[in-house]
C-alpha cells in the first residue's frame, strides 16, 4: 500500500502539473455548445419538413384540386344532333 500523503501535500485532488487548470472544463464546454447547436439545427430542419410535409398533404386532399366528377344527368348539357 502507498504511503499515505502528508498533511501540507496537495493530495489527490490537484491537476497534474503539466494542464492548465480550466482546460478540460472550456473543452467539455465546447463540446456541449457544438452538441447544443446541432441539436438546435436539427431541431428546425424537422420542424420545417414536417409543416412542409402536412402543406404537401394539405394541398394533394384540397377540394379545389380534386379531379371533378361528371355532373349528374340532369345537369348535363343537351347536344344537337345534326
Amino acid at each position: 500500500m502507498p504511503p499515505l500523503p502528508s498533511p501540507g501535500s496537495a493530495g489527490g485532488f490537484a491537476p497534474p502539473a503539466d494542464r492548465r487548470p480550466g482546460q478540460g472544463r472550456r473543452s467539455a464546454a465546447l463540446a456541449e455548445l457544438i452538441a447544443s447547436t446541432a441539436l438546435a439545427v436539427s431541431i428546425v430542419v424537422v420542424v420545417a419538413t414536417v409543416s412542409l410535409g402536412l402543406a404537401r398533404a394539405d394541398a394533394l386532399f384540397s377540394p379545389e384540386l380534386q379531379q371533378p366528377s361528371a355532373p349528374p344527368s340532369s345537369q348535363s348539357p343537351k347536344f344537337r344532333a345534326n
